[in-house]
C-alpha cells in the first residue's frame, strides 16, 4: 500500500466489529519490519491496538490497493465485505483512500464501516435492521457499492467475493 505499509483485513469473529480491545472487524496497517506507522489513528490510545486503521467490518473477503493510476483510476483500497445472515443483509464494497491516511495523521480520524453485529450498528448505508434509515454512526463511511441479498425478491443471493483490481489491457 501507500508509504510501503502492509495492509490486511480481519473478520469480526462474532465480536461485532466495534470492539476496541482487539483487531477483529478491522483494517490493520503495519510497516514491513513489523512496527506500526506513527500515523495510524489509534497510536497512543491504550484501549485500541496501534495496528488498527479502520473498524466496522463483518467478514472482509479479500482486499487490494489499486495503486495504478495510469488509466485514470483513483488510488483506493478496495475491501469486499460479506454481509450477515438475517434479513436485511448487505454485501459491500468498501474503500479507503490516501486522504484517509492524511486525516488519520492530522487529526486521528478513524473510518468506521459500521458493522456492529446483526441488526445493530449499520449495514450497507443503513441503520442495522433497516432498509431506509441512514446510518448515524460517527465517522461512518458508506460503501462504494452494496446490495441486499436476503430479502424476498432479491436480485442475487450471493456473497461479495471481490479483491482483484483490474485496470484493463
Amino acid at each position: 500500500g501507500p508509504e510501503g505499509a502492509l495492509w490486511a483485513t480481519v473478520g469480526e469473529q462474532f465480536t461485532g466489529g466495534q470492539s476496541d480491545g482487539d483487531v477483529y472487524g478491522d483494517v490493520i496497517r503495519i510497516n514491513p519490519d513489523g512496527t506500526v506507522p506513527s500515523t495510524n489513528p489509534t497510536v497512543g490510545d491504550s484501549s485500541v491496538p496501534d495496528e488498527v486503521f479502520a473498524e466496522g467490518l463483518r467478514n472482509p473477503f479479500r482486499s487490494q490497493w489499486n495503486l495504478d493510476t495510469s488509466k485514470g483510476s483513483p488510488v483506493r483500497y478496495y475491501i469486499g465485505d460479506v454481509g450477515g445472515n438475517s434479513d436485511p443483509d448487505w454485501e459491500e464494497v468498501n474503500v479507503l483512500t490516501p486522504e484517509d491516511i492524511t486525516n488519520a495523521s492530522n487529526d486521528g480520524t478513524m473510518v468506521n464501516f459500521g458493522w456492529s453485529g446483526e441488526n445493530a450498528g449499520c449495514e450497507g448505508a443503513y441503520e442495522g435492521g433497516s432498509t431506509t434509515e441512514d446510518c448515524q454512526l460517527p465517522d461512518h463511511r458508506d460503501p462504494l457499492y452494496d446490495y441486499q441479498h436476503t430479502r424476498a425478491g432479491a436480485s442475487t443471493d450471493a456473497s461479495i467475493s471481490g479483491g482483484v483490481v483490474y485496470n484493463g489491457d
